[in-house]
């Protein structure tokens, strides 16, 4: 198995069990793990609302989790002869192929066949 896969299964086994073990009991009176973790939902949520609106907040464990599985995979990059499983271009093509399909899918649900007019410009004569 290529190094870059076998990075990205440990990011995605060993860090959920991290979480797991850290966040395992929320307190009112949050520890330092749990108000880092707090900070980053508070900030995706923010995004969301700011770019997409409320609407928006049903991408929100896409858009966390993909930003954590990069975070967490650069981070294993900079261990000494570990290689980040974003370096390898395949495993970015896979994360811009899977949110392509999603954005493209999500176009379609909401607006029909019509989706694709969009594409066309202001006037759909010219956009050959």
């Amino acid at each position: 198995m290529e190094q870059h896969v076998i990075m990205a299964l440990i990011v995605l086994i060993v860090v959920p069990i991290i979480f797991t073990i850290f966040a395992k009991k929320p307190s009112l009176i949050p520890t330092p793990i749990q108000n880092v973790f707090e900070i980053y939902i508070e900030f995706i949520d923010n995004l969301i609302k700011e770019n997409m609106g409320e609407k928006g907040r049903k991408y929100f464990p896409l858009i966390a989790s993909i930003g954590l599985f990069v975070f967490f995979g650069n981070l294993i990059g900079m261990i000494p002869g570990l290689e980040s499983p974003t370096a390898n271009l395949n495993t970015t093509m896979a994360l811009a192929l899977l949110v392509f399909f999603i954005y493209n899918f999500e176009g379609i649900r909401e607006n029909g066949i019509g989706y694709f007019k969009h594409f066309l410009g202001p006037v759909p004569k010219m956009a050959p």
